[in-house]
């Protein structure tokens, strides 16, 4: 006899945040934060810049019907996840691009700069 899964449906829409940083730093703060009722996924990226290169994340927050948010919802903790990244990870920035709205925030540590 099968058991009856249930199902649940939401609005589909992503806020990507680009970090830089130590991917054991990375993945525990991301674990730490969504233990408020998030996901988020993890794809490692090598940045390339004006300076060189360093490793990191995209870390993606999708709107997760287990714990359905609001776009305006998914793109604040998105920012605060970014917040926090930074701190954990010693960066002096992150992106966060929220979609489908395209709405780019670039966070930056401008003490850490002088």
């Amino acid at each position: 006899m099968s058991k009856e899964l249930l199902t649940k449906i939401g609005t589909s829409f992503h806020a990507d945040i680009y970090i830089a940083g130590d991917p054991t730093k990375i993945k525990h703060c991301c674990m730490d934060f969504v233990q408020r009722g998030l996901c988020v996924s993890l794809f490692p990226c090598e940045y390339i810049h004006t300076d060189g290169s360093e490793s990191g994340y995209l870390v993606r927050l999708i709107n997760y019907p287990r714990f359905p948010k609001g776009e305006i919802e998914i793109e604040k903790s998105a920012i605060d996840l970014a917040i926090e990244l930074i701190e954990a990870c010693g960066q002096l920035s992150a992106s966060v691009v929220c979609h489908p709205s395209g709405i780019t925030t670039f966070i930056y540590d401008e003490e850490k700069e002088r």
